[in-house]
């Protein structure tokens, strides 16, 4: 792993605990919204299951990353084990971006509830938006 000063961890990491609260609370939103929709077909239950999942990760990435703000921010009380702070930030990063698939995954395929060409739709949306989010942080 790469090793980052501090200063360096304690900014990235609050500003993946903004975004994972942000989108945790999106998943968590068209999860109940998927819950109560009156549809048994097998894709209503795939999309509740990636909803759920995506909500569960960010929630996941949320409290990892702020165990690594404390272990960085300044006048921490205990003595910082790297073990934990590594630990930390490898369910973070990839609790963080496991949520952001299960979410793409999830609003990719959400047109399909409706018909074949919403769901085609739907998905090259969400595959051009992955493409992107893939693009900008490579």
């Amino acid at each position: 792993m790469i090793s980052l000063s501090n200063e360096y961890m304690n900014a990235l990491a609050t500003q993946i605990i903004f975004i994972s609260v942000f989108l945790g609370g999106f998943s968590a939103t068209l999860l109940v919204t998927l819950l109560v929709a009156d549809n048994e077909r097998k894709m209503m239950k795939v999309l509740i299951v990636s909803s759920a999942s995506a909500a569960i990760l960010f929630i996941i990435a949320t409290f990892a990353m702020t165990e690594l703000v404390m272990f960085t921010t300044p006048g921490f009380p205990f003595k910082i084990d790297e073990g934990e702070m590594i630990r930390a930030r490898t369910f973070g990063t990839l609790a963080h971006i496991g949520g952001i698939l299960a979410l793409m995954f999830t609003i990719g395929a959400s047109g399909w509830l409706k018909s074949r060409r919403l769901g085609i739709t739907t998905t090259i949306l969400g595959t051009i938006g992955l493409i992107a989010i893939i693009v900008l942080f490579s």
